[in-house]
């Protein structure tokens, strides 16, 4: 499965979900979940302009912005 890059609505690549530099965030918390999956099931979810890692490592993040 592939995402065209005209289906890519908020798609961090090339509209980041964060500020530019200077914005400050307080009381946040960071969740990073690092694994490695299968490579072809990594390849087969991302968007047509990446590619998996050789070797699997894919990371999940997110915040919690109070």
């Amino acid at each position: 499965m592939t995402i065209a890059l005209d289906k890519q609505a908020g798609m961090p690549a090339f509209s980041s979900y964060f500020p530019l530099p200077l914005a400050r965030y307080r009381n946040v918390q960071f969740q990073f979940v690092y694994f490695r999956p299968e490579i072809a099931a990594v390849g087969r979810l991302l968007p047509a302009c990446f590619e998996p890692a050789d070797d699997g490592f894919c990371a999940a993040i997110g915040l919690t912005v109070p």
